[in-house]
């Protein structure tokens, strides 16, 4: 039975549960699994479809399936990889304050950039062409660089062999670009967990304290009294409806005369219109929009309500969810409605809808939160409005991952869900196996044949299960109860199994300092999860079928993308803003701002850093095509040399010259389009 929040608040314990709270909230956020978590299910649902594993394996339907549907779902998985590499990439190029986390980097760097930090970022030895100023824009297939999380840079040629992108040197263009294509896929899916404008919290006095759990009574007063003098007229309306109309259940009569004093209650109106102070964005708040609460007996806003913590937890609420409830009660904390993009975003997905003062009429022990489907069908809503960017699809595959977590499924932030979440990110190899491993005997790496057969197998099995989940959605598109089947069955899973991965002791040690968290991570894991490794594998390998699922039926709508002309200027290639010339005839390949120069004289260029190579007359200019790819024209820069010109871009060229032929010093022109300078250079005239 769920115990409602009154009892959450022992006096005699809200001085040790707020300070249990305010010392864990740097230690760990409120996310679903870890980044990499997130981004591995994404990526391997990809890579599901793109090397999908050879018939017999896969040429049979489940029993009983019908053949020529199961024949249409891999048509559709097999043509999904290629859809979606035409998808442009949706990241941005710099740091927006209200979406992303900060990017940990380089403390030192005065130009510390997103994804990619100026001061240490490494570019294509051939240079690069395209405006990585216009990141979103590109498309994945032409990208040719893996997408990182954070600095020291987070974009990275896809020339340089990489073990954790599992990219070994020798790759052919077509394994690049699925891979490129589940790396940036994955970075949408775990980058949610960075959105922290989606929950920016401020002080509300009006909340602190008595004065909180004062107004809270109010509310439900006003609720209730005023639902239960509606009920009346709600069931005469239902009543007619049954009997002229369409008809009614008395049940529905209820619930909207309910809804309809929560959806007008004028406590919460009066309350939320009073400001707050401060402006707190954190990534421990971010998650809280991102909880499914499959068999809650509460639901006020929504027939599935998210997080809400008087009703968190597999039975009732741990220690970790007591401890926030009592701090933000202490602290008057509240959701900042007019800064936060939550409540615009997700709260517009409620089944009865709140107006921001409501929004904020509460803190955050008792406000309820919006469930995870809305925020996958925001994200659903938002691709569908621009199927040619890649950005829309994270919600889902966010959404995706945090169904099949069982925590999410039961609204708490304790139970051992950090634990569970660390334990599984910290040993992926036995949950979804990488086949490029490293070991001290060879850091270049090397093939795991073995790790190759368990991925084989696990991708086999989503396959399996991705089949059930898109002939749900491929007939009916609605992601909201896509997230909830899944949320259910995650809940249904683990319930039969006797609830194990729900132990909230572990909770608590976890924030006992960092050697305790280690303690807690391994000893909940071999606790609870050794003894269940093929249970939880389960859950993540089900969430790879959803997303195969979603993505194939997503591909469908991305249209050929007409590429946008991405390059620098004529005569230049991008480089990072702290490459400028100090030398004279210094010659990079450029900052944006520089030409490139016609003459490249010896010169050493500085570690990874963009420039030509040593030499004279090695400078090539750079050219896209329609397709956005970078080629080397075919005319080479020509330089003065001997009688009449001098080397390093001095002398009569002096970087004058337009598009040159190669003719030598004081040569005829041979045309009478031609024309030579006085160091002999031919010029084109045009």
């Amino acid at each position: 039975m769920l115990k409602q929040y009154p009892r959450l608040m022992k006096a005699s314990a809200l001085s040790a549960l707020a300070s249990f709270f305010f010392a864990s909230l740097h230690a760990a956020p409120a996310s679903a699994y870890n980044y990499r978590t997130h981004s591995r299910i994404a990526e391997l649902a990809v890579h599901a479809m793109r090397t999908a594993p050879a018939p017999p394996r896969v040429a049979l339907p489940p029993v009983g399936e019908n053949i020529d549907e199961w024949n249409a779902y891999l048509t559709a998985v097999h043509a999904a990889p290629d859809r979606l590499a035409q998808l442009k990439t949706g990241i941005p190029n710099e740091l927006d304050a209200n979406t992303f986390a900060v990017v940990p980097g380089d403390s030192t760097a005065e130009k510390e950039s997103f994804p990619y930090s100026y001061s240490t970022c490494q570019l294509p030895a051939a240079g690069e062409p395209r405006d990585l100023k216009r990141l979103k824009e590109i498309r994945i297939m032409d990208l040719n660089y893996f997408p990182e999380r954070h600095s020291p840079c987070g974009l990275t040629p896809a020339e340089v062999p990489s073990l954790r992108r599992q990219m070994p040197a020798g790759a052919s263009q077509a394994e690049v670009t699925t891979r490129v294509t589940e790396l940036v896929l994955g970075w949408h899916a775990a980058g949610v967990d960075d959105h922290l404008g989606d929950a920016v919290l401020w002080v509300r006095p009006t909340l602190v304290g008595p004065a909180g759990a004062a107004f809270e009574a109010a509310s439900l007063v006003f609720e209730y009294g005023v639902g239960t003098i509606l009920l009346p007229f709600a069931l005469i309306a239902c009543g007619f409806k049954a009997i002229f109309g369409s008809g009614c259940h008395p049940k529905h009569a209820i619930d909207s005369s309910y809804a309809l004093a929560r959806q007008y209650n004028v406590v919460d109106e009066i309350q939320g219109a009073i400001p707050g102070v401060g402006n707190i964005r954190d990534d421990n708040f971010t998650g809280l929009w991102h909880f499914e609460s499959v068999d809650a007996g509460v639901n006020r806003y929504n027939s599935t309500r998210g997080m809400w913590y008087p009703g968190a937890g597999p039975s009732y609420p741990g220690a970790v969810d007591v401890g926030i409830a009592a701090a933000g009660e202490i602290a008057g904390l509240s959701l900042n409605a007019y800064s936060a993009n939550g409540p615009t975003n997700y709260g517009g997905f409620d089944q009865v809808h709140r107006t921001k003062p409501q929004w904020q009429a509460h803190t955050i022990a008792t406000l309820e939160w919006s469930p995870l489907h809305n925020l996958a069908a925001y994200g659903w809503s938002v691709f569908k409005n621009d199927p040619t960017n890649a950005s829309g699809l994270g919600w889902p595959l966010h959404a995706i991952g945090d169904a099949c977590e069982p925590h999410h499924v039961t609204s708490t932030s304790s139970w051992g869900h950090r634990t569970y979440e660390e334990y599984v990110a910290d040993h992926e190899q036995d949950f979804m196996p990488s086949v490029f491993l490293y070991d001290t005997r060879n850091s270049n790496g090397f093939f795991d044949p073995v790790a190759q057969t368990a991925l084989d197998d696990q991708l086999t099995a989503a396959l399996y299960a991705g089949f059930r989940w898109w002939k749900q959605f491929n007939r009916t598109e609605d992601m909201a109860a896509l997230i909830h089947d899944l949320a259910l069955e995650t809940r249904q899973k683990v319930g039969a199994q006797g609830d194990w991965p729900f132990r909230d002791n572990p909770s608590v040690v976890y924030f006992e300092g960092e050697a305790r968290k280690k303690e807690a991570i391994e000893s909940y894991g071999q606790a609870q999860i050794v003894p269940h490794l093929d249970d939880a594998q389960g859950l993540l390998t089900t969430s790879i079928g959803a997303a195969i699922a979603m993505l194939a039926v997503a591909a469908k709508k991305i249209p050929d993308v007409v590429p946008v002309n991405l390059a620098c200027p004529a005569g230049q290639a991008f480089g990072f803003e702290d490459i400028t010339v100090t030398v004279p005839g210094d010659c990079p390949y450029c900052d944006p701002t520089l030409e490139v120069c016609p003459v490249c004289p010896d010169v050493v260029v500085p570690e990874n850093k963009a420039g030509c190579t040593a030499g004279p007359s090695n400078a090539q200019p750079l050219s896209l095509d329609d397709a956005g790819v970078a080629t080397m024209t075919s005319e080479a820069t020509g330089g003065a040399s001997g009688g009449g010109g001098s080397s390093g871009g001095s002398g009569g060229n002096n970087g004058s010259c337009g598009t040159l032929s190669t003719c030598s010093v004081n040569a005829p022109c041979t045309g009478s389009n031609e024309s030579c300078d006085a160091a002999g250079c031919c010029e084109v005239v045009k």
